[in-house]
């Protein structure tokens, strides 16, 4: 048997068979396509990356889960405000919720509301008709007072999520990515809080408070607003506003009735108030507080018999009506008064006012009229000391002019006059009137009468 020899392999590659040309374009365009692809792979990679990148519109506020889970800011609960943009994962790493935080209003206008047949809505109340059967609970809403009457209303509901806190809203009330829905939720819970916040108040209050609008609705929100803090739902209420309301159409005129008559009472006395300042006004002008408070205060004095006080009270009414401004006139009056009430009541002695108006004007006509008077009464008093030292010196020239002064007043002007001899003879007059006199009197009547025509026209 032969010795087996083995097949020796080739010395070298430079034996191999050289490539072609389609296999080095193939495997450049390899090459290429596997870059391309990596690149690509790299774009896919950033643009999924950012992805998560957000903005925040005005009107609302962001939140951001990570797995489902709040992202807190330094140990704390942190919402994004309008702007950005802002960085976050994309899902399903990180969810971002965008909450509203404009205001909303919930409309109440049926719950407490009796049923209106389709036919009948937008009428006025006074032409709905009354049901014969009265109120159904099944289909009337209504309102128990605290005198057990029944009262009907509608409200509105100003609301809007807290941003501080945000996250308690999506925990407690929704943490929907459609506004609509999450608002929806809200609304939910915002009807059921409201109607017994409503009902917890109207049952404090009677049907006349109710009616006349004596009712602290306020206090409503408080209750909702307390409701919604111990529920930790991240909603704030802004206004409870009871839009409308009435008494059962039964019983509606007997309210309207009551209505009325306080309307005409609140009307006469506020007639009445007005006609007072103008009366007021008309008789001191804006001194008339200061000249009460001075009447009342010395009707006071005079129960107290305090005859030095009321001594000091005229003094001071005496200097403000000759023209002092009340605060100087009454300085001494209100500090006189130690009782903090009785300075109280003195308050308006201290404004500074004059007195003016018809008092004023009737305290400067007795003034003058005093003036006047004195005056005369001096004039004459000169005049009969003049004349008694002359009849003194005189007695007959005097009579004789005083004779002469008096008969010259007699019969001066339109007086007719009449002589009569001296003695004791008979003497028959004839009283027709002087025509001379009677002519000159008619023809000043008709030049008056001329004088009126002509300023008439």
């Amino acid at each position: 048997m032969a010795d087996f020899e083995p097949t020796r392999p080739p010395a070298d590659d430079g034996d191999l068979p050289a490539p072609d040309a389609a296999q080095r374009s193939l495997a450049d365009a390899l090459r290429v396509s596997f870059a391309l692809l990596r690149l690509l792979l790299l774009v896919l990679v950033a643009v999924f990356l950012l992805s998560g990148m957000f903005k925040v519109k005005t009107g609302e506020v962001a939140l951001r889960l990570q797995f489902g889970k709040l992202v807190t800011q330094e140990g704390r609960e942190s919402f994004y405000t309008p702007g950005g943009p802002y960085f976050a994962w994309p899902e399903p790493i990180d969810t971002v919720i965008r909450i509203p935080v404009t205001p909303n209003e919930l409309d109440l206008s049926q719950t407490f509301w009796f049923q209106v047949r389709d036919e009948d809505r937008g009428k006025p109340l006074d032409q709905l008709p009354v049901s014969k059967d009265g109120l159904d609970p099944d289909r009337d809403g209504f309102l128990l007072t605290a005198d057990k009457n029944i009262m009907h209303g509608r409200w509105t509901i100003t609301w809007q999520v807290d941003e501080q806190h945000a996250a308690d809203f999506i925990r407690t009330v929704s943490a929907s990515n459609n506004p609509r829905r999450m608002i929806a939720q809200a609304e939910t819970l915002l009807r059921r809080v409201a109607e017994r916040a409503i009902v917890a108040t109207a049952a404090e209050h009677t049907a006349d408070q109710f009616y006349l609008g004596n009712v602290n609705w306020d206090g409503t929100r408080s209750r909702m607003q307390n409701a919604l803090q111990e529920m930790e739902s991240g909603i704030l209420i802004a206004n409870v506003s009871l839009t409308e309301y009435t008494a059962p159409l039964a019983v509606r005129s007997a309210f309207l009735a009551v209505d009325q008559a306080q309307s005409a009472r609140n009307q006469a006395i506020i007639a009445a108030e007005t006609e007072r300042a103008r009366i007021l006004g008309e008789a001191a002008g804006e001194a008339h507080p200061v000249i009460l408070a001075a009447i009342e205060h010395y009707e006071r004095l005079l129960r107290r018999n305090d005859a030095a006080k009321v001594a000091q009270l005229e003094q001071a009414l005496a200097a403000f009506f000759d023209g002092a401004p009340a605060g100087e006139s009454f300085k001494a009056v209100v500090e006189g008064e130690t009782d903090a009430a009785s300075r109280q009541k003195l308050a308006a002695l201290s404004l500074p006012v004059r007195v003016s108006g018809k008092a004023y004007d009737t305290i400067e006509k007795a003034r003058g009229a005093a003036a006047s008077t004195l005056q005369a009464v001096q004039r004459e008093s000169q005049t009969f000391e003049s004349r008694l030292r002359q009849y003194r010196e005189n007695p007959a020239v005097v009579q004789d002019r005083l004779w002469q002064e008096t008969m010259h007043e007699l019969f001066a002007g339109d007086a007719e006059r009449f002589y009569l001899p001296p003695g004791n003879k008979e003497v028959y007059l004839e009283l027709n009137r002087d025509p001379n006199i009677k002519k000159r009197k008619e023809r000043e009547l008709y030049e008056e009468q001329q004088k009126k025509a002509r300023e008439k026209k």
